[in-house]
């Protein structure tokens, strides 16, 4: 008996599955930091997008002018929430997020 294995469509397949769970992760990612998101008006915190950059590449965009300076100043002053907010999360329960999502997805 002989039995092949296409390991090209497998590794395929994982990628594929992998993606569907990074971007799944990364829209829980926002969720969970919208809470640390500086805000006066609330724009930032709204213009918060996941978007897919080819496989496996998924990244999160806060999308107003001032995005990056409120993000990465640390010295700015915030009446609510603080910099570096998505990092925040990652170093917290974002590793938890991720293990989930990939778990829920792989069917482990």
């Amino acid at each position: 008996m002989r039995v092949d294995i296409d390991t090209q469509r497998i590794m395929e397949d994982m990628r594929h599955e992998l993606n569907i769970a990074m971007v799944d992760a990364a829209h829980q990612i926002v969720e969970a930091a919208q809470s640390s998101v500086p805000t006066r008006t609330r724009k930032l915190s709204r213009s918060a997008r996941v978007v897919e950059r080819g496989a496996n590449n998924v990244v999160i965009i806060y999308d107003t002018a001032y995005a990056g300076r409120v993000y990465w100043d640390k010295s700015l002053k915030h009446r609510r929430g603080k910099a570096q907010w998505i990092r925040a999360i990652l170093k917290g329960k974002g590793k938890k997020i991720i293990r989930q999502c990939l778990i829920k997805q792989l069917g482990g």
